[in-house]
Formats: structure tokens, C-alpha cells, sequence
């Protein structure tokens, strides 16, 4: 047996035929399927059941316990693959990615290869959005390179996921790597990604998205007003485990790690708990972090050369005075919501999105009433975008844009350089009437 793919389930009917058929389907046929459900009542399991009848291949077993990470170590500990993955029941793969992944691991012998990934929702339409997650943005030549992930600053900075990859089974049952059983599901994979970098001492990464996450589904972990909890249980736990009792973790790059979902979560909690940085979500959670970074800080371990210039910034701004920051970023976001309902009342006319990253997909989504919007196209800068489609929209340049559009209500969709490209919207011949500056992080 090649790979053996976890699935951990717990009522996900409307998900889980496309995400157990992308299992079976895979090129790769020496696989076992390890089901593990946690007292599905909606149908789910009744699933499961009856393709374990049509595949000699599918294992399921029953979990009284509703955490995710005891299913995984449950499916763990019953695997006999020599590479173990693990699947969630509201994704799904692309058919060719354990094959891919095991072809990898075994020419190289590592201890874990993983995929870039995409990120997708749905229009009101039905219609999927797409994006892809590069594990490496900024240095591609780290792909395809049998690395050290235990001393890689780049890994920690962007890899916090653990179900776009294999893992060696031996390797990780030596270690006794496993994830926190705490109870739901709620960003355990960071506390297994933590000892998996720890033991690591080689990784490979493909720039290949093969794993497809789904990023609309409301009861999903990402958008629970508990995030900065959650995030705090997984690294509190680490710390007290390996950091302080100097078990050899790269400290730096676990504050990387650490500060990098920190900041994330923090922008994230602060709209659900009104800007009140002394709510009960919030207080406790925020004040072990700002300890534990500002320490940090002070005794050099770690310096904001480490971020972005974006984040460095961020990360000032919290530390001197949090409640300040949660301010300024909940008055910023009225504006952008006040800008928004603009944008709303212009559903039916034309619009192009000026930028077609990640804030361009999040814009196409806002827009997304009763699947009224008029988004004709995307235009952007990077040469490397222009001529694909996006959401079933072209990518133009935006001279190009302009020629084909030219009385478009055009949305600037990258907050950080909104300024040049307002000028050089204008130095393009755009109407500036029919421009509206970057709406930013709502």
C-alpha cells in the first residue's frame, strides 16, 4: 500500500460524494481510504457506507469522540501506507495528486512532499472562483528542491496547512508526530505542523495546485468568532511543549509561523467583536501574544526584518497599542463598507476590477448579489495573468481594458499600491468619474 488518505467527516452531506469520488478516481491505485466519522446525523455516513460496499479499498470506522484531530490520529494510528495524506470531506483533489506526490517522495526519499493548492468558492450562479495558493511566492526557486523545512524560514512563512501533502508513515509514528485532540475542528493542523517541522530534515514542495479548498462553507472553522482562541490553544501548546523547554525547535521560525496567524486572525476577530479589544474572544488571547512577541522582540530572537514591510508595521502598531489598531481598522473598514454599497447600486452597469490577485477574487465576491454582477473582465499589470481567464472573465492589460470598455466603472482592488495605479489609470486615458479607489480589507 502506497498512500493512505485519512478522512475525518462530520456532516458534510452536501460535499462528501465530490470529495470521496476525487479520492477513489486517483491515478494512483495502490491507496487505502480511511473514513473516519464522528456521528454524522445528516446523511454522511449512510455515504461512506455505502461506498466502503463498492470498494474493497475504503475502511470506516466509527469516532464517539468530535475532534478532528482525534480522528486523524485514529486514522493514523490503523494506516499501513507507506505515505500517509490527509483529506477534508469538503474539498477535494485533483486525480493525479498522490500519484504525483508519491513519484516524488520516493525518487527524492523525504519525509513529506506538498502541493500548491487552490482556494474556491461559489457565485450566487453556482459558477466556482478560483485561486491559486503558491507555497513560495516570492522565491520559486525553492520548488523542486529537496530542502531542510526545519531551518527554512520561507516554510515557515507561508506552509500552515497540513492536507496538501504526504507524510512518511514510519517517520511520522517514530516521532510520535499527532495532533492536539482538542475538541471540533479547529486549527489542530497548526500543532502537527509545528512537530513536523521540528523532526523534518527533508521536504520537497511542487508548484502544482492538486488539492482544491473550499473557502464558503459558513460552518468552517476559518469563520468562527473563536479563531484567535483556537489559534492560541495550538501554539500555546507548542510552546509550553518544545519552545521553552528548548527541545530543539528553530525558535525563530516558530515565531514566524506564530506572528504570521496572529496577525491574520486578529484583523479577522476584531469586525465579529465590534473593534472591543477587551471582549472575552479576544482579551486573554491577545495579551499571551503580545507577550510572548514582544519578548521576543526585545531578546532578538527574532526582528521585523522577518516580515513584510506591510506586517512590520502591523506588528508595531499592535504592540504599542492594540486597541488603537483595532480602531483605525474598524473605521477604515466603514469606509470600505460605505464604499461597497456604492458599488452595489451600480449592479447592472458595466465594471472592471483593476487587479486580478487575491483582492480582485474577494471584490468579484462582494459584488456577488442574487448573482447580478456585471464584472465584464480584470485588468492587470502582470504579464503573466494577461490573456487567462478568471471566474470566466478575461484578464486585459489595462490599455487594453480601456479599448474595449472604456465607460466601465473601474475598482481598483490592491489597497497597497491604489496610488500608482490611480495614476496610471489616469495616464492612460481613463475617465477618473468612473473610478473608484480600492475598497480594501472589508
Amino acid at each position: 500500500m502506497k498512500v493512505s488518505i485519512i478522512m475525518p467527516s462530520l456532516n458534510v452531506r452536501p460535499y462528501i460524494d465530490e470529495c470521496i469520488e476525487s479520492a477513489v478516481g486517483q491515478t494512483l491505485t495502490d491507496i487505502e481510504i480511511i473514513c473516519v466519522d464522528s456521528g454524522s446525523t445528516d446523511g454522511t455516513r449512510e455515504v461512506l457506507e455505502q461506498y466502503a460496499d463498492r470498494d474493497s479499498r475504503i475502511r470506516l470506522y466509527y469516532s464517539d469522540k468530535r475532534s478532528y484531530g482525534y480522528q486523524v490520529n485514529l486514522g493514523i494510528e490503523h494506516a499501513i501506507g507507506e505515505y500517509i495524506a490527509i483529506l477534508e470531506t469538503d474539498d477535494y483533489l485533483d486525480i493525479t495528486m498522490y500519484e504525483k506526490l508519491y513519484k516524488i517522495a520516493i525518487e527524492n526519499d523525504v519525509d513529506y512532499v506538498k502541493s500548491d493548492f487552490m482556494r474556491f468558492f461559489a457565485l450566487k450562479n453556482g459558477e466556482r472562483v478560483f485561486t491559486k495558493y503558491p507555497q513560495f511566492p516570492f522565491n520559486r526557486e525553492l520548488y523542486f528542491t529537496k530542502l531542510n523545512p526545519h531551518m527554512c524560514d520561507e516554510v515557515y512563512q507561508e506552509d500552515f496547512n497540513l492536507w496538501k501533502g504526504i507524510y512518511k508513515t514510519k517517520w511520522l509514528k517514530d516521532h510520535e508526530i499527532v495532533l492536539n485532540e482538542s475538541p471540533g475542528a479547529a486549527y489542530q493542523d497548526i500543532g502537527f505542523m509545528e512537530q513536523v517541522y521540528l523532526y523534518a530534515r527533508t521536504g520537497i514542495y511542487t508548484n502544482e495546485a492538486l488539492y482544491f479548498y473550499r473557502t464558503d462553507r459558513d460552518e468552517a472553522s476559518v469563520n468562527s468568532i473563536n479563531g484567535l482562541r483556537n489559534l492560541w490553544i495550538e501554539f500555546k501548546r507548542i510552546y509550553d511543549l518544545f519552545v521553552i523547554k528548548d527541545t530543539g525547535v528553530y525558535k525563530r521560525g516558530f515565531l514566524i509561523h506564530m506572528i504570521r496567524g496572529f496577525l491574520g486572525e486578529f484583523d479577522k476577530l476584531i469586525p465579529k467583536i465590534k473593534g472591543i479589544c477587551s471582549s472575552p474572544e479576544c482579551e486573554p488571547y491577545l495579551n499571551w501574544f503580545v507577550d510572548v512577541i514582544g519578548k521576543a522582540f526585545d531578546e532578538r530572537i527574532i526582528d521585523k526584518e522577518a516580515f513584510s514591510e506591510i506586517n512590520a508595521k502591523k506588528i508595531t502598531s499592535i504592540l504599542e497599542d492594540p486597541q488603537r489598531y483595532a480602531d483605525e481598522l474598524m473605521s477604515n473598514r466603514k469606509k470600505y463598507e460605505s464604499k461597497l454599497n456604492c458599488l452595489k447600486n451600480k449592479l447592472g452597469k458595466e465594471i472592471v476590477l483593476f487587479g486580478a490577485g487575491h483582492w480582485g477574487i474577494e471584490v468579484l465576491r462582494l459584488l456577488d448579489i442574487d448573482g447580478r454582477a456585471a464584472v465584464q473582465a480584470f485588468a492587470d499589470n502582470s504579464a503573466d495573468k494577461q490573456g487567462i481567464m478568471i471566474a470566466n472573465r478575461p484578464v486585459y492589460s489595462l490599455d487594453e481594458c480601456l479599448k474595449r470598455f472604456p465607460n466601465a466603472t473601474y475598482i481598483i482592488t490592491n489597497d497597497n499600491n491604489r496610488i500608482d495605479m490611480k495614476r496610471q489609470f489616469e495616464s492612460c486615458g481613463g475617465n477618473v468619474d468612473n473610478l473608484v479607489v480600492a475598497l480594501g480589507d472589508i
